[in-house]
């Protein structure tokens, strides 16, 4: 038996109840593909789960640092937190689809959040957000994978202006609008981050 299905079935009813919110037995798992730290695992139903092969701490620190933004600052229009599992040496995390950003249910407010997202793993010393490493859920924008967006060491790093951001921008989206409701969503972040510096930077030692 491969080793990933062993694993699910070490932990069947965890991930049931963690990922479908479900207390059952799940009676089938298929591997849609496979590299060598992740797994896409599909459950029937158009249930999917991402199964990530070593430490998977730091997708859930990213998600405990997004959950402390929602508490302070976006509480009124919350970043979507994913679902994790994690064990000795690999882990479980909500699979996210891919999507298009041309599409009608991407509305503005997505866009919004989406530079949001750029300013927050900026400061985390991350990389830029890609479009393509953006899914979406509930209408929302949403990392797919926060791993290979980190350094091997997370600190604090201050955020650039906004008109480098927007000038990123500009290869990747034709539209000035989108780019401006971006660049809101950003701006926004971006002072909220430096006007809380040292909280940030605890914040960062917690939860990485």
């Amino acid at each position: 038996m491969d080793d990933i299905i062993k694993k699910v079935k070490n932990h069947n009813k965890a991930i049931a109840y963690a990922f479908f919110g479900e207390i059952r037995e799940l009676d089938f798992c298929e591997i849609v593909w496979k590299t060598e730290d992740r797994a896409l695992l599909f459950f029937g139903r158009n249930q999917k789960v991402l199964y990530v092969n070593g430490d998977a701490s730091r997708e859930s620190g990213y998600q405990k640092y997004l959950a402390w933004f929602n508490q302070n600052i976006n509480y009124r229009n919350r970043n979507y937190i994913k679902n994790s599992l994690l064990y000795d040496g690999y882990g479980f995390v909500e699979y996210m689809e891919d999507f298009t950003w041309t599409q009608e249910k991407c509305n503005s407010e997505c866009y919004q959040k989406y530079g949001e997202l750029i300013a927050i793993v900026w400061s985390l010393s991350g990389r830029p957000v890609m479009p393509e490493s953006v899914g979406l859920k509930d209408g929302m924008p949403v990392i797919k994978d926060i791993l290979p967006l980190l350094d091997r060491k997370i600190d604090y790093r201050e955020l650039p202006e906004a008109d480098r951001i927007s000038e990123w921008l500009r290869d990747q989206f034709m539209d000035l609008e989108v780019i401006d409701r971006i660049e809101q969503g950003y701006t926004v972040q971006k002072e909220f981050i430096e006007n809380n510096r040292t909280d940030i930077e605890t914040l960062i030692r917690l939860c990485f």
